[in-house]
């Protein structure tokens, strides 16, 4: 037994998908997307907002990713995921406009933006 722990990795017992690099590269971000989907509710939480922002911001960093569209929409996201963290941390309500802002920024957009490139 423990010489299976010290000569295999369990994950890829489970996903064994993750030998292929092109998957491997997109695993870290697709899992904090999938932690924002899970506390996602019927608006996009603030935590989850940072989630989805730092996973993206990550990937299109990691891959050189500098189309002038997609550094705008990390970077304006990265703005409102601090701002989202902060609110969160003290305890603090934002405007209706933010969370319609921030709403660009979902689990699911985010990934499609990931699997996509």
């Amino acid at each position: 037994m423990i010489e299976f722990l010290t000569t295999d990795y369990i994950l890829l017992k489970f996903i064994p998908q993750l030998a292929n690099p092109v998957f491997l590269e997109k695993f870290g971000a697709l899992a904090m997307v999938a932690i924002g989907l899970l506390v996602e509710k019927r608006f996009i939480s603030r935590p989850s907002l940072f989630a989805n922002v730092v996973a993206l911001n990550t990937y299109l960093i990691a891959h050189g990713v500098y189309h002038p569209y997609l550094c705008l929409y990390a970077n304006v996201g990265l703005i409102l995921g601090i701002i989202a963290m902060f609110a969160y941390w003290s305890d603090t309500s934002l405007s209706w406009l933010f969370y319609s802002v921030a709403y660009s920024y979902n689990s699911v957009i985010v990934g499609l933006i990931i699997l996509a490139l």
